[in-house]
């Protein structure tokens, strides 16, 4: 005795369903805030390659990575601000 088998029934409801994450569309902020990790990511990268064939100066190290994090808050500054939320 199945109560889904019986759309009659007066306590009946269909099952509940959600769309997995990854197939639901994203937003454009929600794309804006993924390119804006990509890059932070590719920024970071790129501080370290260059830290490790100038000589592995500490400081220059942190100047650099100090401008990809203002670099990441600006994009997602920026995204906020054109996507309206």
């Amino acid at each position: 005795d199945n109560p889904f088998d019986q759309p009659s029934n007066p306590g009946w409801k269909w099952p509940s369903f959600s769309w997995p994450s990854w197939l639901t569309p994203k937003s454009e902020l929600d794309r804006c805030e993924e390119d804006c990790d990509k890059q932070y990511d590719r920024d970071q990268k790129l501080c370290e390659a260059w830290w490790k064939t100038t000589g592995r100066n500490p400081g220059a190290y942190r100047v650099c990575m100090d401008r990809a994090r203002e670099s990441y808050i600006k994009c997602y500054q920026d995204c906020k601000k054109n996507c309206g939320k």
